[in-house]
This record gives structure tokens, sequence and C-alpha cells, in this order.
């Protein structure tokens, strides 16, 4: 037991440091880790072609980057018509019947896949992998040559994606699959809503959804056999 008559002396430093540390009322510094957030920018001017053609291409960007997957819900609406040049009149076209008359071979439009969801794979540096994601739709005519009188109309195309953070979580945990969905091309695809395997798979989305809509409108018609200027595709 210390004897109380006997006070312990500290140092001038010492009580200065404690005296600071009173006052001061400081704690220990906390790191803040930043979010990883998803972000799409437009690659070059674009293209527009005859009668609904056009090509618009973006770029995916992660920034406070770590691995993960993006995934983009795309909706497709056809509003299309037909010219009948026996009736000489026209009508509406859907779905498979727009895929039969474009009989080009360089040529898909897959109107039949109106609702997908797209996957791309992130590196733990934020980089994305197969980094291109295109908006586009091929000339809705027969034919190259033929062009007065195919088609009008209008298509809409849009997309929703997020960033969801993960380092485990494969494509195919989620149900993903390159060929699923023909209008994805080369993409891991899914014809269904996510949401279930996401949630299953412990996966929430990190910042804000990213969303993109490109409108293609034309109008071929005309009294003679020259493309008129209404044939070329005005994208907004």
């Amino acid at each position: 037991m210390l004897n109380p008559s006997k006070k312990r002396k500290l140092s001038p430093s010492t009580v200065a440091g404690m005296t600071m540390a009173r006052r001061s009322g400081r704690t220990p510094a906390t790191r803040t880790v930043a979010t990883p957030a998803l972000e799409g920018f437009l690659d070059g001017p674009g293209r527009e072609g005859m009668c609904g053609g056009f090509k618009r291409t973006r770029r995916w960007r992660v920034t406070n980057g770590t691995k993960g997957v993006i995934i983009q819900k795309v909706t497709r609406t056809f509003t299309v018509e037909r010219f009948d040049g026996t009736s000489r009149t026209w009508a509406a076209i859907t779905g498979g019947a727009i895929d039969t008359y474009v009989t080009d071979p360089d040529s898909s439009v897959d109107a039949t896949d109106a609702q997908y969801w797209e996957l791309w794979r992130v590196r733990e540096d934020g980089t994305v992998i197969s980094n291109e994601d295109s908006f586009s739709l091929c000339s809705l005519i027969p034919t190259a040559t033929t062009i007065a009188n195919t088609t009008k109309g209008n298509f809409v195309v849009s997309g929703e994606a997020y960033f969801y953070p993960t380092a485990t979580v494969t494509s195919d945990d989620l149900g993903f699959a390159t060929g699923t969905v023909a209008a994805a091309g080369v993409l891991p695809s899914r014809a269904s809503d996510p949401a279930g395997d996401l949630a299953s798979n412990g996966l929430v989305a990190s910042g804000a959804a990213v969303t993109y809509t490109v409108t293609s409108t034309w109008d071929s018609t005309t009294t003679g056999t020259v493309a008129p200027p209404g044939a070329l595709s005005v994208i907004t």
C-alpha cells in the first residue's frame, strides 16, 4: 500500500499532455470506406441507318472499385407497321412476324426478346470484363436494297443497371448463361427477374441505378420507289 504522504510527482511534459487530452476531447480517427458506384457513358457518336436501324455503344466504369457484377434489365418495345403492296395499306406487325419479315442473313432482330437481364463481371480494381453495352437495331426491311414503302413506326430500348459487390458469387450462381437470350449476344443473360437469386446469395446493390433509353423513329411511306427522307432513323 502506498504511503499517502508520499505523492508521486509527474514531469511537466506528462502534465501538459494530460491537460491537452482533457481539453481537446479528441477521439481516434476512423477510416471511411468509399462506396463503389456504377457509371455508364457513351463511347463515340453512334450510327443511324434506315427504317429503325441504329447503334449506340456505351461503356461501364465502377468508381471506388471492387470485385462484383453489373446486372442490367433491358426492355425493348416495337411499335411497327408493315406496308402491304397489294392492298396499298399499312398493318401492325409484332414479335416473330418482324423476325420473319427481315430476311437479310446478316441481320437479326430478335423481336420476341422484349425483356431480359444481362451481366458483366467486374475485377477488383473496378475494370469491367467485355466492357461494351450495345443499344442497337438492324434496319426493319426485307432486304438491303428494299427501303421505300416497307415499314414505319418506332422502337424503344431502355436499360436499368446496378452494381453488386461480391468476391465469390458467379454468373452461374445467379442463373445467367451465354446464349440464353439471343438479343443479349455474347453476354451472360437470363429471361426472368434475378431478384430471388440475388437475395439467396446475399447480394445487395451498391449505389444508384444507371438508366439509359434510346428511341428510333422512322417512316418509309412514299409515292415513288426511292427511299424517302423519313426512312432515315431519327434517334432520341
